[in-house]
């Protein structure tokens, strides 16, 4: 497949007049002192040299133009090194790879930049455009879209698996592995195997972990997979990164700790770690969830507290009343006393509650130390 060509006047053609024509009416260009043929084929008469970073073609013999004549001299004109393959790129197109030619410059000289047309079994098959080769280099080009083939692509979900448990500096430290995988589903529906190149963007927070590329550049990783004719193909690629998650041991809560010590990696060194910094941390919050009631109970007392000034505070005073009978007056005397006694009593708990609640934050905030300093010296590889 694929047919190039160069050719051009001024730095890269030229011919010499004067010359007779053949007997047999060929046209014939002097270079140097050889007689070139022109309908006898066309064979590259230049040498190919670097000069730094740039390149030359140095024709020999030496071409004589004269004024105002022209000709047209083959630069390279040699056989190319070419492979059929399928190249896709969901970016490029979703459905449908495009067909391509793995070509390599097998040829001495540099083959220029510039569009080249291909051809397949003598028929025309697309155009493309080549940057430049040098001798031996490969190039990946493409020319058409081919609609013989189709690729379905599907990505799964991300996997984590906790490769490794640590404790140190107050933190449960999880080291995990993280895998995402996509499906190529390559059915060829030609008469012919094909080759497929699956193109992937390089993203260097993930290493590819089967299969492995075939090649790879700076922006894509390709991977080669043989399509037979008539057969589905499926190529799952999967790629692996990996994360830590850190969490402090204060912060863990029993079914978190539960979770990381029925893990396969949990040493059991680890388990009996996590194990005591969930009883410290279960005695602590026992401790304050028996602060919390008894700092509700003192709020209820003291509502109850306020209710009884204020029940005292609308008892009518008929001691000095003329009108009140005996009865009215030992009945509000007996009413004051009763609310003076239970305001008494609810003032004595109240101060007993509020000695005790004392007490229970020292004992709380003395367990929350203890439990900071077993977190602080544990230290588990």
């Amino acid at each position: 497949m694929g047919g190039m060509g160069g050719g051009g006047g001024g730095m890269f053609g030229g011919g010499s007049g004067g010359i007779p024509p053949a007997k047999d009416n060929t046209d014939v260009h002097r270079v140097g002192d050889n007689a070139v043929a022109l309908d006898k084929g066309v064979e590259s008469i230049a040498q190919g040299g670097d000069v730094g970073e740039l390149f030359r073609y140095v024709i020999k013999p030496p071409v004589t133009l004269p004024r105002n004549e022209s000709a047209m001299l083959p630069i390279v004109n040699d056989p190319v090194k070419g492979e059929k393959v399928d190249i896709y790129n969901p970016a490029v197109h979703g459905k449908h790879p495009l067909a391509g030619l793995r070509l390599t410059n097998t040829t001495e000289l540099h083959l220029l930049q510039g569009p080249v047309t291909l051809f397949d079994g003598g028929e025309y098959a697309g155009d493309a455009r080549i940057e430049d080769i040098a001798p031996g280099s490969t190039r990946l080009i493409s020319y058409a879209l081919d609609l013989e083939t189709e690729v379905v692509v599907e990505n799964k979900p991300e996997e984590r698996e906790t490769t490794l448990l640590q404790i140190s500096k107050g933190g449960l430290h999880a080291k995990q592995k993280i895998t995402r995988k996509a499906s190529y589903t390559i059915k060829n529906s030609s008469d012919h195997a094909k080759k497929v190149l699956l193109e992937r963007p390089v993203d260097h927070t993930w290493k590819i972990a089967n299969p492995q590329p075939a090649e790879k550049t700076r922006s894509l990783a390709r991977f080669s997979v043989s399509a037979e004719l008539g057969k589905a193909v499926v190529v799952v690629i999967a790629e692996e990164r990996e994360a830590t998650e850190q969490f402090m041991l204060t912060t863990l809560d029993l079914a978190q700790a539960d979770y990381y010590i029925r893990l396969p990696v949990a040493k059991p060194a680890l388990a009996k770690a996590l194990e005591s910094v969930m009883a410290a941390k279960g005695k602590l919050n026992d401790m304050a969830t028996a602060r919390s009631q008894m700092e509700s109970h003192i709020a209820g007392l003291g509502q109850e507290q306020d209710r009884l000034r204020k029940n005292l505070q609308s008892i009518p005073s008929l001691k000095g009343s003329d009108i009140a009978t005996e009865a009215n007056k030992k009945s509000a005397s007996d009413l004051l006393q009763r609310y003076l006694k239970k305001l008494s009593d609810v003032e004595t708990e109240l101060e007993a509650k509020r000695i005790e609640h004392t007490k229970m934050v020292e004992r709380e905030n003395k367990a929350r130390q203890d439990l900071e300093k077993l977190v602080e010296g544990l230290v588990v590889e």
